[in-house]
């Protein structure tokens, strides 16, 4: 990096890693609250590299990143692949997230508002 812009190359990459980690938490998350709920049952896959499915009986989460510019969307589908929901996010060279055009927060508190939608 120079300054505080990224060259194009370390940008990607910067997004990448940060796609990467954000994928995780929602993934941890969203396990973490659906094995508290015993009756639900759960399946996370991470289609390519970037993109990440969960799946609840009820509804389908799907997330997928364009990591050369940081941009990145949200859907939630039933189970009969109807959209429910979507939207977007934008990851920033500082490590934080936008969602649906809010105020950038830090990368957990994303995780947990996006982990949130198929709950």
């Amino acid at each position: 990096m120079t300054g505080n812009r990224a060259l194009p190359d370390e940008a990607a990459r910067l997004y990448r890693e940060l796609w990467i980690s954000l994928a995780s938490v929602v993934q941890s998350y969203a396990a973490a609250a659906l094995l508290a709920a015993p009756e639900e049952s759960y399946e996370c896959s991470r289609l390519e590299d970037d993109r990440l499915s969960i799946r609840t009986k009820h509804k389908q989460l799907l997330l997928s990143c364009d990591c050369t510019a940081g941009d990145g969307r949200w859907e939630v589908r039933s189970s009969g692949a109807e959209v429910l929901a979507k939207g977007w996010f934008s990851l920033n060279a500082l490590g934080l997230v936008s969602v649906d055009g809010h105020s950038s927060v830090e990368l957990d508190a994303a995780a947990e508002v996006l982990a949130a939608k198929i709950l």
